[in-house]
């Protein structure tokens, strides 16, 4: 009887499964999620610090975005054009967030006056504390799980802006990759983790994907991550080579044919799984090659695309994405919960 059962035990087991880890890796009811974040939008409107102790009584805090990506999404959803952030601007005309610390990104023009932030519509303004307006709280799940060091999380993948590492493209992409020189073996090899990882130069999938690695790259200029004191040129290289057999090909067939779609990524993009180009954010005419000097290799600079060649006395920033890793504490977080479902699932049946 209880071997017949089994099918239907297991179902439901793996259902539970499935509930728990959506239920431990998602929002609360009522909340929504954004690169990791979960936010609320309240019907209400309160003061600066009225809203923020609605916020903290909710177990979060007044939002305060780190990116650009952040303040469109608060402004695409926020309840009424007029929103309180947990940013203050500080008599000195230094900007901080909603606990007193300095913040590495800010929307402000540069002429602010000192008060609390507000955003109208994606642009920040600073006023009194004690104005009724919109709020948004914000708290953030545990994302970092599986990136290392210095890389942030996003969707599913690990992103790091080399800003002041400078090398041509195949310099950048082995350095994405994992390969350094072993002083014992005399040699370039290839760091295992890394490459089991998929490490490469970014690949980008499509506009939200884009703005992320575009705030990530400007979010090291302005918070003076990037080294200016030589000359600096702002093109960050990412993942994208041209086929130029398949170029020549077109042109052979149509001189004035376009080559834009002889573009294709170093490494496949993690949703289509494929190496060619589905989305592209080129300069006018930046990806139409017409004979080698127009380049080979792609650029971001700042938020579009351009072409230099591959070993270009230039020696540019680049953008390395790597899959996340799953940690051995992550891994026994979830056994104990997949046993916990066993044993409540064995006795409720």
């Amino acid at each position: 009887m209880i071997l017949d059962s089994l099918p239907a035990i297991f179902c439901y087991l793996l259902f539970l499964v499935h509930l728990w880890w959506a239920v431990a890796r998602g929002c609360d009811s009522g909340w929504s999620e954004f690169e990791s974040n979960c936010y609320y939008f309240p019907d209400t409107t309160d003061t600066w610090l009225g809203g923020n102790a609605d916020c903290i009584r909710r177990g979060s805090f007044l939002c305060d975005p780190s990116e650009g990506g952040q303040v469109r999404y608060v402004g695409y959803n926020t309840r009424r054009p007029v929103t309180y952030l947990g940013v203050q601007v500080n008599v000195g005309g230094g900007v901080v967030n909603y606990n007193g610390n300095g913040v590495n990104y800010n929307n402000f023009p540069p002429n602010r006056n000192s008060g609390y932030c507000y955003q109208y519509p994606n642009q920040w303004r600073s006023d009194g504390p004690d104005v009724e307006k919109c709020y948004v709280c914000q708290t953030r799940y545990d994302s970092t799980i599986g990136c290392p060091g210095s890389y942030r999380q996003w969707r599913s993948k690990c992103y790091n802006c080399y800003h002041n590492q400078r090398r041509n493209f195949y310099g950048s992409r082995h350095s994405c990759q994992g390969w350094y020189y072993n002083s014992i073996a005399r040699a370039e090899v290839q760091d295992p983790t890394i490459a089991a990882l998929q490490g490469d130069l970014v690949s980008i999938e499509d506009q939200a994907e884009m703005d992320f690695v575009s705030d990530l790259i400007s979010g090291g200029v302005q918070n003076g991550t990037l080294d200016v004191t030589d000359y600096v040129d702002t093109n960050f290289w990412m993942g994208l080579e041209l086929n130029t057999t398949q170029a020549a090909l077109m042109l052979t067939e149509d001189p004035q044919a376009s080559t834009v779609d002889a573009w294709h990524w170093t490494s496949p993009t993690y949703e289509t799984k494929q190496a060619r180009t589905t989305y592209s954010n080129w300069y006018p005419d930046s990806g139409n090659y017409r004979e080698p000097s127009y380049g080979t290799c792609g650029s971001i600079y700042p938020s579009r695309w351009n072409t230099c060649g591959f070993n270009s006395g230039y020696r540019y920033g680049y953008t390395c994405r790597r899959s996340r890793k799953l940690t051995v504490s992550h891994a026994w977080n979830l056994l104990r919960g997949y046993i916990w479902l066993m044993y409540i699932g064995f006795t409720t049946l």
